[in-house]
């Protein structure tokens, strides 16, 4: 999150992106994406089979070296929009190790995450809080079939349905 070098290329820590969404629209299917403790003021639209992982120190040089109890890498949408979409229709695409907070949906779905149709993402060790929306405040699932496991999702609200989780 802090990364202020002049060329980042996201092939190293030293290296890094600074946002992640640039780390999404320069990666290309079935790339893994690691993003360092912080937090990250985005709204991300994943439109490709990617695996983010959250919970880096920001010197691992190996995916079972991170801890994203410690490391939180914290996704924040600052109460504007959804903090996540997906609309990749794979089984390919990962969000796994964040805290996915403040997404604001307005009187549309997923405050926090929103599973496009026909998308199977996997959804796991993340804490999804304090996320609003009409229609499933902390997950919105249109005619998707995610894996969801692992996960806090709590404080989360919806005026109509699906607080936590609306799946239809």
């Amino acid at each position: 999150a802090n990364q202020t070098n002049n060329v980042p290329d996201g092939a190293s820590w030293s290296t890094a992106y600074n946002k992640v969404q640039l780390a999404i629209n320069a990666a290309s299917n079935s790339d893994a994406i690691w993003v360092a403790s912080g937090t990250y003021f985005e709204n991300l639209a994943i439109t490709n089979s990617v695996a983010l992982y959250g919970g880096f120190a920001g010197t691992e040089t190996d995916l079972c070296q991170r801890n994203w109890t410690n490391n939180y890498a914290i996704l924040d949408g600052r109460q504007s929009n959804t903090v996540v979409t997906i609309t990749t229709p794979t089984n390919m695409t990962r969000v796994d190790g964040f805290v996915i907070r403040n997404g604001n949906a307005g009187s549309g779905s997923g405050g926090g995450i929103v599973c496009g149709q026909g998308t199977s993402p996997i959804i796991v060790n993340n804490s999804i809080i304090n996320n609003q929306a009409a229609y499933g405040g902390g997950i919105y699932c249109y005619w998707a079939s995610p894996t969801i496991a692992f996960n806090l999702i709590q404080a989360n609200s919806a005026t109509h349905e699906g607080g936590g989780i609306e799946s239809i």
